[in-house]
């Protein structure tokens, strides 16, 4: 059984893609959010155990989700 959930933030669905299948064969549990409000919500409802972060997000730079 997955455990540990990691939510991945980019506006590329293909990176999101690549990455989660990766995670997932390594036995990750994954979720994906496009954007900031997407992320924020995913946050909020999932709490992940980790947060990859595309850090040039458009409109809205990584660290300002951090900041959050």
């Amino acid at each position: 059984m997955k455990s540990k959930r990691i939510l991945i933030i980019d506006n590329k669905a293909a990176i999101r893609e690549m990455i989660s299948i990766a995670l997932d064969l390594a036995g990750f549990d994954t979720i994906e959010a496009e954007d900031a409000i997407a992320a924020h919500h995913k946050i909020v409802d999932e709490r992940p155990s980790l947060i990859l972060l595309d850090w040039m997000l458009p409109g809205t730079e990584g660290s300002e989700i951090c900041a959050t």
